[in-house]
């Protein structure tokens, strides 16, 4: 997991420097973080303004207990805290249901 956090630090052209947000982001209810997530982890520079100004994306990341991202530094920093925490998330049935997919 870690090679894949400096791998996604180095596509995005960030230092490692980046410590983990303060946020206390709910993990309780796995799929829903994982989909949040994802969004989150593909923010870019390029697309954080559209992005950010959605009201639907800040509702989004608000069920996981996150507030409107104010700038980049916090988008990355959010995507440090979710790296780490997918560490503690059970994403094996996930994995199952894309080889199953793959394989039909």
């Amino acid at each position: 997991m870690e090679k894949f956090s400096k791998y996604f630090l180095l596509y995005h052209g960030i230092k490692d420097e980046i410590k983990p947000s303060n946020y206390n982001i709910n993990i309780d209810d796995e799929t829903l973080f994982l989909e949040v997530s994802s969004l989150i982890l593909s923010i870019k520079r390029i697309n954080f303004e559209k992005i950010n100004s959605f009201n639907s994306f800040n509702n989004l990341i608000s069920k996981i207990n996150i507030d409107k991202i104010d700038n980049l530094d916090e988008v990355y920093s959010i995507q440090q805290s979710i790296l780490s925490l997918l560490k503690h998330v059970d994403y094996s049935k996930y994995i199952d249901v894309f080889q199953y997919l793959l394989n039909n």
